[in-house]
């Protein structure tokens, strides 16, 4: 199953008519990079959710625009040798599709192919060989340690759910298959507690991540709540085993522990951690554990004893306790409260002289010059937008000789390892990893090394 270019759904775009263009057939040709099959219809691409390359249907063209139309399936003509039954009754349901997945229709194996596609197309198009790129490693569903709710008020107890397709509609969720158990049905035990939330009625999110010592949860809502409420909230962590729920009152406010029964524990290399409410981690332990191997088995062999690694955009440190057993660790990171989660689990694991760490915009002040020389090696784990300073400032360096980078976008990846390549790094490998089986979304790590 091939990517194709996804361009009729991006934002910004040029105008758009909202106009009943008819039903016609089409066959589909490829899927593009968020999961859509493409068709021709008069020379123009069209998108159709929930289709597959080789399929002929019937659909009706909704939209146009700058570069193609959108359309909905009407009925499939010739079906696909590789479409599944969906695993999940939100998935492309004619009521309202829930926009939290993309791909259940397809089998594993060509999910599998097409996200190993859209690495090797992202490659290509700046000029590297796709043969780099490795078979995929992946997760299946039911691992999804963490999850945000959206909330949504009106009449009546909250809506809570993910977003509908292409849609600021909440679809109630009463179960998810993506999630872990212990997350899977949270939404239908949140809705009666939200319901004496008056915040809650006017909407909001809610984010949960299953640690190892119970659910972590932040409530994100407007205001704060007042006595009733939290004692409301304090009945309902008791009843729920709830470990730590906080509350954020706005978007940059800093969330903050309304009950704290224990302390939420994240293994990270047999060290605990406490992170801080709302952090991000890894969406799966496997798929960190995944992407933890990959790096590891990159790096051994190729480091000196006593070796000195950095860790940029580290999170709470997963990379950085998996790399303290080859040497010593500099991890930096932008958000203050993940720096101090670190440094914490680093003292108590005993691990203070291996493991430091800053925190630094890395995105306005990169690793440069001398810091980059006293590295053997550096591993480099960006938001989705890439780490273009930081790369440029390796290429400039020259050093560490040794990079290893974890992407979850290929296209930044792509333009971050050509420019450390027209520094004089090579790409050695490029190992898929697929933490979101249902979604177009996948996660890499590649190895890229200066040589003499």
């Amino acid at each position: 199953m091939k990517p194709g270019k996804r361009r009729g759904r991006q934002g910004g775009s040029g105008p758009r008519s909202a106009i009943n263009l008819g039903i016609t057939e089409v066959i589909i040709d490829s899927v593009g990079a968020k999961g859509d099959g493409i068709g021709l219809h008069e020379g123009k691409a069209v998108y159709v959710p929930f289709s597959l390359p080789g399929e002929r249907l019937r659909v009706r063209l909704l939209e146009s625009r700058r570069d193609g139309l959108t359309a909905e399936m009407v009925s499939i003509l010739a079906p696909s040798a590789n479409r599944q039954k969906p695993a999940c009754p939100y998935f492309a349901n004619p009521a309202g599709a829930c926009g939290g997945c993309t791909t259940q229709h397809i089998s594993s194996t060509e999910t599998g192919e097409f996200k190993q596609q859209l690495i090797r197309e992202a490659l290509t198009r700046r000029g590297f060989d796709d043969g780099v790129v490795a078979d995929i490693v992946s997760v299946g569903p039911g691992h999804r340690r963490r999850v945000d709710f959206s909330v949504t008020g009106g009449h009546g107890a909250p809506r809570i759910g993910f977003h509908e397709r292409d849609s600021n509609r909440i679809i109630p969720i009463e179960k998810c298959p993506a999630l872990v158990p212990e997350l899977a049905e949270l939404a239908t035990r949140l809705g009666p507690m939200l319901a004496g939330i008056a915040a809650a009625g006017r909407g909001g999110a809610v984010k949960a991540l299953y640690s190892e010592t119970g659910l972590d949860i932040v409530l994100c809502f407007a205001g704060e709540p007042d006595l009733r409420e939290r004692e409301r909230l304090v009945a309902f962590s008791a009843a729920e085993s709830i470990a730590r729920l906080s509350w954020q009152a706005g978007n940059g406010e800093e969330p903050l522990p309304i009950v704290v029964q224990r302390e939420p524990l994240v293994m990270f290399s047999g060290t605990a951690i406490v992170p801080p409410p709302g952090a991000f981690l890894q969406a799966s332990i496997a798929g960190e554990q995944a992407i933890i191997s990959a790096i590891t088995d990159n790096l051994s062999g190729r480091l000196p004893k006593g070796a000195r690694m950095a860790d940029l955009f580290s999170g709470c440190g997963p990379i950085s306790f998996a790399l303290a057993a080859m040497g010593h660790v500099h991890a930096v990171e932008g958000n203050a409260a993940m720096v101090s989660a670190i440094t914490l689990a680093a003292g108590r694991g005993d691990l203070g002289g291996r493991i430091s760490a800053e925190r630094r915009d890395l995105f306005r002040r990169p690793l440069a010059g001398r810091e980059l020389a006293e590295l053997d090696a550096l591993v480099f784990d960006p938001p989705r937008a890439g780490a273009l300073e930081q790369a440029r400032a390796i290429a400039d360096a020259g050093n560490p000789r040794i990079v290893v980078a974890v992407s979850c976008n290929p296209a930044t990846f792509a333009r971050d390892a050509r420019i450390l390549a027209d520094g004089g790094y090579k790409l050695e490998t490029v190992i898929p990893i697929d933490q979101f089986p249902w979604s177009a979304h996948v996660e890499l790590v590649a190895l890229l090394v200066k040589y003499a």
